[in-house]
């Protein structure tokens, strides 16, 4: 087998990466930001169980947005949130049957509903803004300010790249 192939022949694609710079060159960049993202999310939502407020990981996010900005429409929920319209609606539901959130009529388009967070959902801020510190403090712990300083910076721009590309 050579050490261009994979068993069964198939090759791992190690050639493409000949013309990166040298940092990016190992071709494991995105799966390393990929696997990342997933063990957050994965201890976040493990974090939340074990908290007892009985909050979803979503519906943390959607809570989060609602926190700093009540009375979003749920197109800026679902843009915020990195979410489709119909996956929005699903998390709405269910925190609405919690009485975390209401949705109202449009002041100036009966069509369009605002989603407003109710006095509990209101109250939840402190206690799961605690939760998610908590949960920050740990997944970087052994990191400097200038490291997470420098990881923000990266990530914000790589982020913006792709956003480009996507607009």
């Amino acid at each position: 087998m050579s050490d261009k192939s994979k068993p069964g022949g198939i090759p791992d694609g190690r050639e493409h990466y000949a013309a990166l710079p040298e940092y990016l060159s190992d071709g494991t960049i995105g799966f390393q930001l990929y696997s990342t993202a997933l063990a957050l999310k994965k201890r976040f939502s493990r974090a939340l169980g074990e908290s007892g407020f009985g909050v979803t990981q979503e519906q943390f996010t959607l809570l989060g947005l609602l926190w700093e900005h009540d009375g979003l429409y749920q197109s800026e929920l679902a843009e915020g949130a990195f979410k489709d319209r119909h996956s929005v609606t699903r998390i709405l539901a269910g925190l609405e049957a919690r009485g975390l959130v209401e949705r109202r009529p449009d002041e100036t388009d009966a069509r369009l509903a605002r989603c407003h967070l109710t006095g509990a959902g209101r109250a939840l801020c402190g206690p799961l803004c605690e939760v998610d510190a908590r949960h920050l403090r740990e997944a970087f712990r052994g990191m400097d300010a200038e490291e997470v300083a420098g990881l923000r910076k990266g990530l914000a721009r790589l982020r913006r790249n792709l956003e480009e590309d996507l607009s």
